[in-house]
């Protein structure tokens, strides 16, 4: 679903954790004032586990939404001017568009190679997998303590966030949790 589409309090949600995550590693307050938006509740298991949850399911979806449209309209873009350059024709309307869709097409295959959209697609889905496993069992009672979601949690984000110890976030006892 495009982020124009949505309604006003969803895209709020959506550019304040965008804000949140790109500015640096949320705390549970700050989740716990962005409210997840079609999110199924999980019984038992903490509000801030299930607000990261369908945060991460969001933010994976924009990256995906960035990486195909990109691609999509670099790849249009620069099938035209191509095909524009080996026609000699300058009497087509599209002749005077070629130079804008050269810097459009320029434009998307800079956006794709600067931002890895596709390397934070997979990044926000492989803390989403591991994170959603953890809530899954200990809201189905299986033997998973409240200190091991969170220690789950801790594992996803330091996942999702790479091997740079430098990003990772973690309290003093080794856990996010508060």
């Amino acid at each position: 679903m495009c982020l124009t589409t949505r309604s006003s309090e969803q895209r709020l949600a959506v550019e304040s954790f965008l804000w949140l995550s790109l500015s640096s590693p949320a705390s549970v307050a700050e989740l716990e004032s962005v409210r997840p938006f079609n999110s199924p509740p999980m019984p038992n298991v903490p509000e801030d586990i299930q607000t990261r949850l369908h945060h991460w399911r969001q933010l994976r979806a924009v990256w995906k939404s960035l990486h195909y449209g990109l691609g999509l309209v670099g790849i249009a873009t620069s099938g035209t001017v191509a095909a524009k350059l080996s026609n000699a024709d300058t009497d087509t309307p599209i002749a005077s568009w070629t130079p804008w869709l050269a810097v459009i097409a320029t434009a998307c295959a800079a956006l794709v190679t600067f931002l890895e959209p596709a390397k934070k697609m997979k990044a926000y889905d492989v803390a989403w997998s591991i994170l959603s496993d953890a809530a899954g069992r200990y809201a189905s009672g299986a033997t998973i303590t409240i200190e091991q979601l969170y220690n789950a949690m801790e594992k996803a984000q330091n996942t999702m966030l790479g091997s740079n110890p430098a990003l990772q976030r973690t309290d003093s006892g080794g856990s996010v949790h508060p």
